[in-house]
C-alpha cells in the first residue's frame, strides 16, 4: 500500500509540476495561449470534416439518401481552416456573443427589478444592483472584447495555479506523513 501511495504521489508531484507551467503560461501569455488553443481546435475540425467527406465518398449511395456527410465534411474543413488561419475572427466574435447575451439577460433582469419595485414587491434592490453590475460587465466586454478574453484566460490561469498549489502542499504533506 505504501509503494502505491509514494508512486501515486510521485506522479501527482509531476502532474502538479506541468499544471503549474501551464497556468503560468496561461497567466502571462494568454493570447498565444489562445492561438495555440484556436489552431488546435481548427486541427481537430478540419480532421474532422476531412474523415466526413473521406466517408461520404467511400460509402455505397444506395442506402444512404439522406447522408449530409458532405456537407458536415465540407463544413468541418472550413471551420478548421478558420480556426487555424483567422483565430482572431473566431475570438473576437466569441466574446462579443457572450457580451451582447450578457446585456441582453441584465437589461431583462433590470426591467424584472423595476416591475417587482412597480408592484409593490420587497427585495428588488439587490436584483437591481446586480443587474446594473452585469449590464457594465456586458459592456465592457462587447467594447473591448479581446482583452475580456484575454482577462478570462488570465484569471482560469490563476484558478488552475491555486488549485495545483494546493495540490502540491497535500501531496507533499501525505509523502512526510507516510515517513
Amino acid at each position: 500500500m505504501n509503494d502505491f501511495i509514494k508512486k501515486y504521489s510521485k506522479d501527482s508531484l509531476l502532474v502538479s509540476a506541468v499544471l503549474i507551467i501551464l497556468a503560468l503560461f496561461l497567466i502571462f501569455k494568454p493570447g498565444l495561449s489562445i492561438n495555440i488553443v484556436m489552431t488546435a481546435v481548427g486541427i481537430v475540425l478540419a480532421f474532422y470534416g476531412v474523415v466526413q467527406t473521406y466517408s461520404y465518398f467511400s460509402h455505397s449511395k444506395e442506402i444512404e439518401f439522406f447522408n449530409f456527410q458532405l456537407v458536415f465534411g465540407l463544413l468541418g474543413i472550413l471551420a478548421g481552416l478558420v480556426f487555424i488561419f483567422n483565430p482572431t475572427f473566431i475570438y473576437g466574435i466569441l466574446p462579443l456573443a457572450i457580451g451582447l447575451w450578457i446585456v441582453v439577460k441584465s437589461v431583462t433582469s433590470l426591467q424584472l427589478a423595476l416591475n417587482i419595485k412597480n408592484s409593490g414587491g420587497d427585495n428588488w434592490q439587490l436584483m437591481l444592483i446586480l443587474s446594473l453590475l452585469t449590464l457594465v460587465l456586458g459592456i465592457v466586454i462587447v467594447v473591448n472584447p479581446f482583452e475580456a478574453l484575454e482577462a478570462a484566460v488570465s484569471i482560469c490561469g490563476g484558478f488552475l495555479l491555486v488549485s495545483e498549489l494546493i495540490n502540491l502542499f497535500e501531496t507533499v504533506y501525505m509523502l512526510r506523513m507516510m515517513k
